[in-house]
This record gives C-alpha cells, sequence and structure tokens, in this order.
C-alpha cells in the first residue's frame, strides 16, 4: 500500500507483482513482453472494452508501484523488430526478498 500511494491497490499492480514475483522465482532477471500483451494481462476487461487510455494509466501505475517496492530495478519500452509492436524489458532485482524476515 505504501509503494502504491493508497489503501485501494489496483488489481493490475497486484497482477503484476504477481507474474514478476514468478518470473523471480523461476530465475529469469530480464523478461520481455509485448506492451499489448501487458495491457491484456493486467486489464483485459477494459482492453475488450476498447479503453485503451485508462488501461495505459493503470499499467504505468503497476510498474511505478513494484519499482517502488523494489521488485525491478528499471524498466524499458523497446520497438519491437517484428510487427507486433512495442515491447517492455523488465530488470528483476536479483536479491529482492531475500532479507525479509517473517516475525512470529
Amino acid at each position: 500500500m505504501i509503494a502504491y500511494g493508497s489503501h485501494n491497490l489496483s488489481e493490475a499492480s497486484i497482477k503484476l507483482r504477481d507474474y514478476l514475483m514468478r518470473e523471480k522465482s523461476s530465475k529469469r532477471y530480464t523478461h520481455e513482453i509485448g506492451l499489448d500483451r501487458l495491457h491484456y494481462m493486467l486489464c483485459e476487461k477494459w482492453m475488450n472494452e476498447k479503453r485503451k487510455a485508462k488501461v495505459t494509466e493503470y499499467t504505468e501505475k503497476a510498474i511505478k508501484t513494484v519499482k517502488a517496492l523494489g521488485l525491478i530495478t528499471k524498466h524499458e519500452i523497446l520497438p519491437s523488430k517484428s510487427s507486433m509492436g512495442p515491447k517492455v524489458v523488465f530488470h528483476i532485482n536479483k536479491n529482492w526478498g531475500d532479507n525479509l524476515q517473517v516475525s512470529d
């Protein structure tokens, strides 16, 4: 909630966090995904309703949230070599969660 800046966490932020945590647990620290695919993964309902501006806003907020959490060190939006459109490259923090301690 602190990283997001509100008590109302968006579903997109939670989905992105979970997705990147799965990538980290699979020991993949650089991950590429098409921008459209990322939008559909995070906000499929709004993409189907053609609310692209809202989806873009929520995706950007989700990326800022996982960066504030320290889960990613940086991200890049690069043009794709194919006709699929731009892609997003996430650089996942290898050490994220290593120093977390569970208290009783």
